[in-house]
């Protein structure tokens, strides 16, 4: 797990010339609370306080409120972390687990396979662009059935931008994930919990394993 005080910076930090950082007046009695809370978890491997993992999962959840991807980035790394080791998962395992039944988990991996989808049809001029996935992020994570139609409708423009063979790709992994899941599930528009993000990360460091091995190949 990262350091007491980036968590403490993660949680309760602002975004500030490139880096997140508190800036409250009362940021050394933040940061002492945060390390008088924390520290027990990891010399006594004490259970995460519930309210630190909820908060990694709201700061998470939106990517809206950071200018820079690596920040944005940080906080999702910490939410897993966290959800992990509150579910007493001493080591976090990013690798993708396509057995996964969890809804929460099933959905984040929908979200990070329309974020793929979109992302993979920008250009230089689009480097900048939010997708829709992330854009919806938050609201998704509250209403997941009903934001995910929304998320659904919008992706069809963009999965007919891509060349047929990636177009099936992405197709038929959605449906390998919808087959995942329970009807009844899949229809409950309750708010989903922080497995989420592990379904969202593990899909999304799944993508990228998959690049560089292409890559590997190409150069080999």
């Amino acid at each position: 797990m990262v350091g007491v005080k980036d968590v403490a910076d993660i949680l309760y930090g602002v975004e500030r010339n490139g880096s997140i950082k508190i800036i409250d007046k009362n940021s050394k009695k933040m940061y002492a609370e945060v390390a008088k809370r924390l520290l027990p978890c990891i010399w006594n491997r004490n259970r995460i306080p519930n309210d630190y993992v909820k908060r990694s999962v709201e700061k998470a959840s939106n990517p809206l409120i950071y200018k820079e991807q690596k920040n944005w980035e940080r906080a999702v790394t910490l939410a897993c972390s966290l959800i992990k080791k509150y579910r007493n998962e001493e080591e976090w395992n990013v690798s993708l687990n396509k057995k996964e039944t969890d809804r929460s988990y099933l959905y984040g991996r929908l979200l990070a396979v329309a974020d793929r989808i979109e992302y993979r049809t920008y250009d230089e001029r689009d480097e900048k662009r939010i997708t829709n996935a992330k854009r919806y992020m938050n609201t998704f994570s509250q209403r997941p059935y009903e934001t995910w139609k929304i998320i659904e409708e919008n992706l069809q423009p963009y999965l007919n931008k891509l060349k047929i063979q990636e177009k099936l790709f992405y197709e038929n992994l959605l449906n390998d994930i919808y087959e995942l899941f329970d009807v009844e599930k899949f229809i409950d528009n309750r708010r989903l919990d922080g497995l989420y993000l592990l379904g969202f990360h593990s899909q999304s460091y799944d993508f990228k394993l998959k690049k560089e091995n292409m890559e590997e190949k190409k150069e080999d």
